[in-house]
C-alpha cells in the first residue's frame, strides 16, 4: 500500500492526521532478507493515542527493496507500507 492508503486506514482506525500524514514512532528497523544482490529491510512504526484513559496503538512498517551497485553502496529501489498485526 502507499502512503494515501496506510492514512486512509490510520483515519478508520480512529486516528487524527496532521499534515496528511500518519504520526509515528520507529521502535525496530530490520533487515528481513538479503539475497542476489538484494536486501529487504523493514522500518516498524507505532502511533500511540490516549483517550479516556486508554492506551491505543496502531503498527504499520514500511518495507524497503534495495539492490547492491557495483561500488557496494546500496540503493533503495522500491518501498511500501503493510499494517502490522501485534
Amino acid at each position: 500500500m502507499d502512503k494515501r492508503e496506510l492514512l486512509e486506514k490510520y483515519v478508520a482506525w480512529g486516528g487524527k492526521a496532521e499534515d496528511g500524514r500518519v504520526p509515528g514512532i520507529p521502535f525496530a528497523n530490520l533487515d528481513v532478507k538479503e539475497e542476489g544482490g538484494q536486501l529487504t529491510n523493514r522500518l516498524f512504526y507505532l502511533a500511540p493515542q490516549a483517550a479516556a484513559g486508554v492506551l491505543r496503538c496502531f503498527f504499520y512498517y514500511e518495507e524497503n527493496l534495495f539492490e547492491k551497485e557495483e561500488t557496494g553502496e546500496w540503493t533503495l529501489r522500491q518501498s511500501s507500507f503493510h499494517l502490522f498485526q501485534a
